[in-house]
């Protein structure tokens, strides 16, 4: 990430420019990245709330991991679609753009049904905080690869 990009979403979040943080067209990494927070953060309250809840409701936690990814897949999917990665190339859009996401996606709840077994199952950790831990590094795995894999720009 360069400097100047970081400057730019600076100089947006001092300005208090909501259109150009949150909505408007941008190649932007650093702008990108913090848009990633937004809609990752709100796909993790939707994650976060069903695994709870199915935990709570005597699931086991490998399996309500995997529920909860599919409900917060799709509301992850769709709004970092509109406030993410607006120029996708187009060779990319549709069942091209969806496919590389599932697998990305995929991907990711690999990684975190083997940390949530290593925190909670090997390292008796309490499910949640194993759910936190996992989340954090997995939204990383799933920012960069989305930018590298599928919302590149030429």
């Amino acid at each position: 990430m360069k400097k100047a990009d970081v400057r730019e979403l600076l100089g947006l979040l001092w300005a208090r420019d909501m259109k150009g943080l949150l909505s408007a067209p941008t190649d932007i990494p650093a702008t990108q990245l913090f848009r990633y927070g937004l809609v990752g953060g709100g796909a993790f309250v939707i994650d976060f709330a069903c695994y709870c809840l199915l935990g709570f409701l005597g699931l086991h936690y490998l399996l309500a991991g995997i529920a909860a990814f599919l409900v917060s897949f799709v509301f992850n999917f769709y709004a970092s679609r509109v406030f993410i990665f607006k120029k996708s190339a187009p060779e990319k859009a549709g069942a091209k753009e969806f496919s590389a996401v599932i697998t990305i996606s995929v991907v990711g709840l690999a990684l975190t049904e083997l940390l949530l077994y290593l925190g909670t199952g090997l390292l008796d950790f309490d499910y949640r905080a194993s759910k936190i831990i996992a989340s954090v590094i997995v939204l990383f795995w799933n920012y960069f690869a989305r930018k590298r894999f599928v919302y590149r720009t030429r």
